[in-house]
């Protein structure tokens, strides 16, 4: 991805508080973002494209869903699960395709770099 490009990453509504908050900075993504590396920019939307804030990618890595939570505490990121088995039954919550254990996903870590909406 070029430094001036600006790849969208679209997060449920209710998770925009706790990412503002600094509450959440990891997310699991099942499809789109192969190719996002350290120190690339994401516009992160809220669900109908409003845009809310610049968000740099810290970590990364590509692993099974089954892995994602180690991953994410190894990068000793703040996220909302407690164990493998929430990641896989949040990412069933946000995505049509079933996910499983072996299901190949990516752990992105972030910073918010510029916060573009004040009304979260």
């Amino acid at each position: 991805m070029s430094d001036n490009e600006h790849r969208e990453i679209k997060f449920a509504d209710e998770l925009v508080a706790p990412l503002l908050d600094g509450e959440k900075e990891a997310t699991v993504r099942y499809d789109g973002f192969r190719g996002v590396g350290v120190g690339d920019t994401l516009l992160g939307t809220t669900t109908d494209g409003t845009p809310f804030a610049e968000l740099e990618i810290t970590r990364t890595a590509t692993v099974l869903a089954v892995e994602a939570h180690d991953v994410i505490e190894v990068f000793g990121a703040k996220y909302s699960s407690t164990c493998p088995e929430d990641v896989i039954k949040s990412l069933n919550k946000h995505y049509d395709e079933s996910i499983g254990p072996g299901t190949t996903v990516q752990v992105l870590v972030y910073e918010v770099q510029n916060r573009l909406d004040t009304n979260y």
